[in-house]
């Protein structure tokens, strides 16, 4: 701003401050001032920036609450698809779509993955004793090189073959993945309660409250009713689902 500029908002903020507002920076300080709490519940993105502010509540002496992480939950419906051994729920909607289908895959093909590895292992050149070799020194870590970059493309090629295998079992886990979290978005973003009870709301809240344990900034996975959510999901999944409790 300039000088003049200046001296008119500072003027403004004096005379008539109901024209002025914080900005996102200001307006935790504001709040506290207006309404002092003990503690301030915030998710992820609230709780990086509030905790930038405490030298500025010092510097304008207003005591600073406690930062507290709120905690999550995600509603799964009573049926859920059969995972494979080694995975669970929290994992599922924690991981990208390519590295979920890629994980699926090689957990259920993990007997033919580790073949293939077992395979490459057993016939590995005598690197160690080729190396002895002066004229050979070279030509070996090149070879040694190309080596393990075919171990890795084996990996690959034997993890696709598993998806091919299975990807019937691993689309239904990532289309039940969407159908939980529409738009790949979170619940809270894009449901309400209504998608879990239509009929009885109130009586769905009281049973979670009751069943239900949050604790800061974890993710607690909970397995209820699901009214609208349940039968899009059997709709899309083509079947009944088969009982899987949540880990």
């Amino acid at each position: 701003y300039k000088r003049q500029e200046y001296r008119a908002l500072l003027e403004a903020a004096y005379t008539t401050p109901e024209r002025l507002s914080p900005n996102v920076l200001l307006r935790p300080l504001y709040q506290e001032w207006l309404f002092p709490s003990v503690a301030y519940v915030a998710g992820p993105a609230e709780v990086a920036y509030w905790l930038e502010l405490g030298p500025v509540f010092e510097a304008f002496g207003i005591p600073m609450p406690v930062i507290y992480p709120r905690g999550h939950v995600r509603v799964l419906p009573p049926l859920c698809p059969p995972l494979p051994e080694g995975m669970d729920w929290s994992i599922v909607f924690s991981l990208s779509q390519g590295a979920l289908r890629r994980q699926l895959a090689f957990l259920w093909g993990r007997e033919e993955v580790e073949k293939a590895r077992e395979w490459w292992e057993r016939n590995r050149p005598p690197f160690e004793e080729l190396q002895e070799r002066p004229f050979l020194a070279q030509a070996v870590r090149h070879f040694s090189r190309v080596w393990q970059q075919w171990g890795r493309l084996l990996h690959e090629k034997s993890v696709k073959a598993a998806y091919h295998r299975y990807q019937k079992q691993v689309d239904k886990i990532l289309t039940f993945r969407a159908a939980v979290e529409p738009e790949g978005r979170l619940q809270e973003r894009s449901l309400n309660i209504h998608a879990f009870s239509s009929e009885a709301p109130r009586e769905w809240i009281r049973n979670f409250l009751r069943q239900a344990e949050l604790r800061p900034a974890q993710w607690l996975l909970y397995q209820g009713p699901m009214a609208a959510a349940a039968a899009s999901l059997m709709g899309a999944l083509g079947g009944p689902l088969e009982p899987s409790a949540p880990s």
